[in-house]
């Protein structure tokens, strides 16, 4: 039987053969200038939405409570199994940046005195948009005026990229690893 390690591994990789990151497709942009007499200039780029539905199949994966490759139920098995301080050192600074991606981001958003989290805006795209049909999260999206749609949406985007890095160097670590002895 497979275990947790190889199944994370090997999603990692499926995640990596999805159009959206083998075209370079999983990335985000939002750019915003202004001028004193100039009208407000404003682009974004997006993923192509059916790419970014067949990627959400897989990753969602990484970030559901119980799942077997939930990633921090592996970074806590690694972390238990690790021969060696310098690898579990790299470990908890990437877990670290992780959860700083989670908490904060690059972009923060505040609408109304609520400020809305990394985590709460995947929350919010992938059980109320994308999977589980949860309409209290997808009425949470749908109240978005057009312009914090646009910024949530960017939270969502980045969150996204930040914890498929995070994902890669936790199957990183359990290849290398293993090649080398100490897990």
């Amino acid at each position: 039987m497979e275990d947790a390690f190889d199944l994370f591994v090997r999603r990692v990789e499926e995640l990596h053969r999805t159009r959206l990151v083998r075209t370079g497709g999983l990335r985000a942009s939002f750019n915003l200038s202004a001028a004193k007499n100039r009208a407000v200039d404003f682009s974004t780029h997006s993923p192509d939405e059916d790419d970014l539905r067949s990627f959400l199949l897989t990753f969602r994966q990484f970030t559901l409570k119980g799942e077997p490759i939930e990633a921090g139920r592996i970074a806590n098995q690694l972390w238990q199994e690790l021969i060696g301080d310098e690898t579990r050192s790299l470990l908890a600074s990437a877990r670290e940046r992780y959860r700083a991606a989670l908490r904060t981001g690059s972009l923060g958003y505040v609408l109304n005195g609520h400020r809305f989290t990394p985590e709460e805006v995947l929350d919010l795209w992938i059980n109320g948009r994308y999977f589980h049909n949860d309409t209290r999260k997808a009425a949470a999206i749908d109240a978005l005026d057009p312009v914090s749609s646009i910024f949530v949406r960017h939270v969502f985007l980045d969150v996204l990229i930040e914890a498929t890095k995070y994902f890669t160097f936790l199957a990183d670590v359990i290849v290398i690893s293993r090649r080398a002895g100490v897990l």
